[in-house]
């Protein structure tokens, strides 16, 4: 294990070779040796990260993320990286000239292979190497690049894909003088482009790697404070899962009342983590500028709650009283034509949970109909339970409701008497409670409360996310084949996953204390939060 970035840039340069060879780099990761391949983390920090986040929030960015590596989008933010946290134990990686070497690098990152390309000829390498044994082709290759970018013409109503044609170029041409045509699957992953970017590019599987949004086009984020880090986990068969950290999620803005200004004071005064502001008295924090003692006794439970990784809740208002029904929706986008997947938790049944599959691409609403069918039958012993969806308000609900109506219309009735519940619209929109996590994805919220969902069988091996479910889906509704077929026991473990993570975060409402104060002080609405973003989802 290195321990510290200057030894590892001292072993990188006197192991790159010199001009014309072929380099392999091993990227040193923290996990023990597992059965299964693991996914390689990275986390993306880019100039803007650099600019406005503290040390203390950088160092809880690499906490929540935990990357065998970090990418840093421009030499200098390599440079600063280095100079902000000078006992970083992990490589800094930039493709391009940010690299040190015009040469294409290969190494593993978790157990997954990246080449990183330190200019868009050394791009002929991957040829050599496939055709010398260096590059499994039988497993997902990451190349990482600076070349590729996508500009929007809002005018000409077109996008522009800059850098394709060298880039490709440089491929064949490697291909040619190895005499040998590449037989491997490779992710071409651009700091040229958004994380959440993926497209073909003339048969180039392209990825982006940098937190933001494309020039030009529309940004992100209904709470106005941008994306400044991403965490990437790159999948060996080519699945990738992303998160995206704002400012507001990292160190005390991530507790619910702490803006920029507020995180000022109180780092002024010396509490620039959590834990420090947690462990001092409300006393001691309402002699601050600014900070009422009111304020100071939620803002030290709050750093309290998040540090013990547990529901803080605000108000005494009472979750539904029966035992509830948990239910997650997969679609085939965010603005569906078909709920092709959904998972139902219902506790009390002698089989708790099923899931709803439509696997025939001449029936996409097979698993719509299996749902309504079994729901309708469950309520005809005359006992409503709530049905719980998380973001449900904003997103399961309204999908199954329009849906129904299209597809299944006879049981139109039947949902439109539905007892529905969203908790996270009760916790976080209404203000009931706050949750110990860095953003208020249910997967990070489930995480921080103890949820593992490696628990589930076959959820712990392609790293997968929302979006990436629902272009594997798309994906195969375009072209359904054998060949493309999708490993549909992991996406239905993806989405069990889901189900019992809510289960998990809803329990933990229900057992959290009344936290001690003024309900009308703690209810009061606050701009200073990072709590509540539909961007979060």
């Amino acid at each position: 294990m290195l321990t510290s970035l200057g030894i590892w840039h001292l072993w990188l340069a006197r192991n790159l070779g010199s001009p014309g060879s072929l380099a392999r780099v091993t990227f040193p990761g923290r996990d023990p040796p597992h059965s299964q391949m693991l996914p390689g983390r990275v986390t993306v920090v880019g100039s803007d990260a650099l600019d406005g986040l503290a040390s203390a929030q950088l160092r809880d960015a690499l906490d929540a993320t935990d990357p065998h590596a970090l990418l840093a989008t421009t030499p200098s933010a390599r440079i600063r990286l280095r100079s902000a946290l000078p006992d970083l134990d992990r490589p800094v990686l930039a493709p391009g000239r940010g690299q040190g070497s015009r040469e294409l690098s290969l190494g593993e990152i978790g157990d997954v292979q990246v080449a990183v390309a330190g200019s868009t000829g050394s791009l002929a390498d991957l040829a050599t190497l496939e055709a010398a044994g260096e590059i499994d082709p039988d497993t997902e290759t990451y190349v990482l690049t600076d070349a590729l970018e996508l500009s929007v013409r809002p005018t000409e109503l077109r996008t522009i894909r800059d850098g394709i044609d060298d880039y490709a170029s440089a491929i064949v041409s490697g291909e040619r003088d190895a005499d040998h045509e590449l037989r491997g699957s490779y992710t071409h992953c651009s700091t040229g482009l958004p994380t959440d970017y993926y497209g073909d590019w003339d048969g180039l599987t392209v990825r982006g790697l940098t937190p933001g949004s494309i020039e030009g086009a529309p940004g992100g984020g209904a709470s106005g404070e941008a994306t400044v880090i991403a965490s990437l986990r790159l999948g060996p068969d080519g699945t990738v899962a992303s998160e995206a950290l704002r400012r507001d999620s990292l160190g005390l803005r991530a507790i619910d009342g702490v803006g920029e200004q507020r995180a000022r004071t109180l780092r002024g005064a010396g509490y620039d983590t959590r834990e420090a502001l947690a462990n001092r008295d409300v006393a001691t924090i309402a002699d601050l500028d600014g900070i009422a003692r009111s304020t100071a006794t939620r803002l030290v439970q709050g750093a309290e709650a998040f540090e013990a990784n547990r529901v803080r809740r605000l108000t005494d208002d009472r979750l539904p009283g029966p035992e509830p029904i948990f239910v997650d929706i997969e679609t085939d986008g965010l603005s569906p034509s078909t709920a092709w997947l959904i998972g139902v938790l219902d506790r009390e049944a002698d089989r708790p949970y099923r899931s709803f599959l439509a696997d025939d691409p001449e029936r996409p609403g097979a698993a719509l109909e299996s749902f309504c069918a079994w729901y309708a039958e469950l309520i005809d012993d005359g006992l409503k339970r709530p049905i719980i969806a998380y973001n449900g308000q904003r997103f399961d609900f309204p999908v199954l409701a329009e849906l129904i109506e299209r597809e299944c219309p006879e049981f139109a009735d039947v949902w439109a008497d539905a007892w529905t519940f969203d908790p996270y619209a009760w916790a976080i929109r209404d203000g009931n409670a706050s949750f110990p996590a860095r953003t208020n994805r249910l997967e990070a919220v489930a995480a921080a409360l103890g949820f593992d969902a490696a628990s589930v069988a076959g959820a712990d091996g392609s790293p997968l996310d929302g979006a990436e479910v629902a272009r594997i889906y798309r994906g195969w509704q375009a072209e359904p084949s054998s060949d493309n077929e999708p490993d549909w026991q992991a996406l239905e473990a993806y989405c069990e996953a889901d189900v019992r993570a809510l289960a998990h975060v809803y329990d933990a409402i229900d057992a959290a204390d009344r936290t001690a104060g003024d309900p009308a002080v703690d209810r009061q609405p606050t701009t200073e939060t990072s709590q509540g973003s539909l961007g979060d989802f």
